[in-house]
């Protein structure tokens, strides 16, 4: 991939589907365009590959130097996804045992290889921006103490947002900053191969009001939330937790995080009005392969 010239729009005919395309309207700034360093993605560039090719894929894919792509954003999951060697969390343990004040929580998994290729990304494009998303929680955080399928426990609401305290701090610990979060990757679909856990929109408005943004503020740690973080097919999911004022009211609360593999995607357009457009609110963000109107793009690899 390489910069292509600049295009200038012009009437024409090319064949029966008309795009209208309005250069004097805009909407948000793009922030950036980007991927993932999964476990898998991470382990084969970092442990895998020879030195000089993994500085070859680094530079083409941080720098816009010479071929240089210049990924500006990052997602990367908390702690195993669909695209891991094995499951894991940050804090493992036997059936039945619990660990409510994380006295065990450990990034150790991603020093190895994930923290260590984010570290050379921000140093070869320092406006880099990263979010962090978990599939699964620990497994004795929910209703199945298992990271595939289940719910969160109502018991684990403030385990649960100490769990993400814990995960920023270790990762600025490291010189990573985390910009952006959400609480759950796809939460109406439960997988039955791999991590996931189901969240209905009344739980993740609890769980980011009472519990998830009073942890953030007492810690005093500017990382921005994303509602959602799934499909086009359910923007209810989003307007459910929006209603609430002081989720609405909360600059901490970014936007609404978007996947396109169901729906479609003008259903954005309907969440970019009052009262979801205000300036700390960027409202249309998605995770797939297109999008009309975007904060940031994302394509997962393997």
């Amino acid at each position: 991939m390489q910069q292509q010239a600049s295009v200038t729009f012009t009437p024409g005919n090319s064949g029966t589907n008309t795009v209208f395309v309005d250069e004097t309207q805009t909407y948000q700034q793009v922030e950036g365009f980007g991927a993932s360093f999964t476990d898998s993605a991470a382990y084969l560039l970092n442990e895998v590959t020879t030195p000089a090719a993994r500085t070859n894929a680094m530079n083409n894919l941080f720098t816009r130097n010479g071929t240089g792509i210049g990924v500006s954003f990052i997602r990367n999951p908390m702690g195993a996804s669909d695209l891991t060697r094995y499951d894991y969390t940050y804090d493992d343990l036997s059936p039945g045992l619990t660990d409510t004040n994380l006295t065990l929580f450990s990034i150790a998994h991603d020093q190895v290889d994930i923290i260590p290729l984010i570290q050379q990304a921000l140093s070869l494009n320092p406006q880099l921006k990263i979010m962090a998303s978990p599939w699964s929680p620990p497994g004795w955080m929910k209703t199945n103490d298992a990271t595939i399928g289940g719910a969160l426990l109502p018991g684990m609401y403030i385990p649960f947002a100490n769990y993400f305290i814990k995960y920023i701090q270790a990762y600025q610990a490291a010189g990573i900053p985390i910009h952006y979060i959400s609480l759950q990757n796809e939460p109406l679909y439960v997988p039955g191969d791999y991590p996931g856990m189901s969240m209905n929109a009344a739980t993740q408005l609890v769980v980011l009001r009472d519990y998830l943004l009073p942890a953030l503020t007492a810690n005093h740690l500017m990382t921005k939330v994303l509602v959602y973080d799934h499909n086009w097919d359910r923007p209810d999911y989003s307007t459910t937790v929006f209603a609430d004022a002081t989720v609405l009211a909360s600059a901490q609360v970014a936007g609404m995080a978007w996947h396109g593999y169901g729906g479609t995607p003008g259903v954005m357009l309907s969440l970019a009005g009052p009262p979801f457009s205000r300036p700390t609110h960027r409202p249309c963000l998605t995770f797939g392969p297109i999008a009309i109107w975007v904060q940031f793009l994302l394509v997962f690899t393997a």
